[in-house]
Order: C-alpha cells, then sequence, then structure tokens
C-alpha cells in the first residue's frame, strides 16, 4: 500500500534534495495520500495553490495511483 511507504521512495527529483524540499515534498505526498490522491483537495489543506501543487509535484517527481482533480 502506497501510504506505508515513506515519502522518498513515491518520488525521483531531477537532484539531491534540502531538508527544506524534504520536508515539503513529504508535506504534499502526505497530504496526497490524505486526500486519495485528489490534487486539488491535497493543496487547499496546506494552503497552497493548485497550480503550486501540480509544479512541486512535477519538480520532486512525485508518482501515486491513478491521477485524480
Amino acid at each position: 500500500m502506497e501510504s506505508d511507504l515513506p515519502p522518498s521512495l513515491l518520488s525521483q527529483a531531477q537532484h539531491p534534495l534540502s531538508a527544506w524540499e524534504s520536508t515539503e515534498r513529504d508535506l504534499i505526498v502526505q497530504s496526497l495520500l490524505d486526500h486519495g490522491g485528489d490534487r486539488a483537495k491535497a493543496a487547499k489543506a496546506p494552503g497552497i495553490s493548485r497550480a503550486t501543487i501540480y509544479r512541486k509535484i512535477t519538480a520532486y517527481g512525485i508518482r501515486l495511483g491513478p491521477e485524480k482533480g
């Protein structure tokens, strides 16, 4: 089950992540898991825009189940 995996295994960033980026990635992955992959709801929870979460998902190479939202 995806929720049992650490966020680092659910993403593949283009470069080594700083501590800040790792924390941000983990927050986004957890929010996506908490909202069943719905990107709009996952963005709203931490207070970021839908465009921002899409950009961050791409930048961090986050891969979860089927796309929603």
